[in-house]
């Protein structure tokens, strides 16, 4: 009977390990998510490019090191999957650019979109 009783305690433990495994890799991967904000322009190209098992240790956690120089190597390597042309990790804080009303979306409401615009334009003095 103590056998039987081992037996079930023993696959309590192992069940208790791979939901603490699985509560693990789901943080591990939000937080390379929140340390991908302004790097990347696209997250899953971490994923596509990297992957979770480069940057985590043999027991699960999240090596911030060699994070760190994977994410440098890619924006090295592949400039153009860069959140911005600013620094690694750094969001590009210039003032936007004042846009080209050629290129400007659509107006999302139909009757703006529609109707005329009034653009007033300072007059230059010569």
């Amino acid at each position: 009977m103590s056998a039987l009783r081992a037996s079930r305690e023993a696959a309590r433990y192992r069940a208790q390990l791979r939901r603490a495994e699985s509560y693990i890799a789901e943080l591990n991967t939000f937080a390379v998510r929140v340390l991908l904000d302004g790097r990347l322009a696209d997250p899953d190209d971490f994923h596509a490019f990297i992957g979770m098992d480069a940057v985590t240790t043999a027991e699960g956690r999240l090596d911030f090191r060699e994070f760190e120089l994977q994410v440098e190597d890619l924006v090295r390597r592949k400039p153009h999957l860069s959140a911005s042309r600013g620094s690694l990790g750094e969001p590009d804080r210039e003032a936007p650019a004042a846009s080209d009303p050629s290129t400007s979306p659509p107006a999302e409401d139909a009757h703006q979109a529609s109707g005329p615009r009034a653009i007033s334009h300072p007059q230059e003095e010569s």
